[in-house]
């Protein structure tokens, strides 16, 4: 298969991604980063992210339901290093597919 050709490791990550059932998704998004198609990459790492972030909610109660407050209430869940950069990754992929699906 073409993933056995790229030489991917999709095990090192596959415990965590399957409890939030996401593993199919990072794999399509390897994928289409391999061949190109950095838009559907983008797509399937935002739900990703986005399964992780409801992983990390789960047993917080929040009351406004944007995604900015609910990177607000979990952003101790992620590495030091990001936690400045989630919002705005976020944003950037939200803007990323608005502006690509547009006529």
């Amino acid at each position: 298969s073409i993933l056995d050709v790229h030489g991917f490791d999709f095990e090192k990550y596959k415990v965590f991604l399957n409890s939030i059932n996401a593993y199919s998704d990072y794999k399509k998004a390897d994928l289409s980063f391999a061949e190109h198609f950095y838009v559907g990459a983008f797509a399937y790492l935002r739900r990703v992210f986005e399964k992780m972030v409801n992983k990390y909610l789960e047993g917080i109660s929040i009351t406004d339901n944007h995604m900015d407050k609910k990177i607000e209430a979990i952003q101790d869940k992620f590495d030091s290093r990001i936690r400045g950069l989630l919002k705005n990754l976020y944003g950037m992929r939200a803007q990323t597919t608005w502006h690509t699906t547009m006529p």
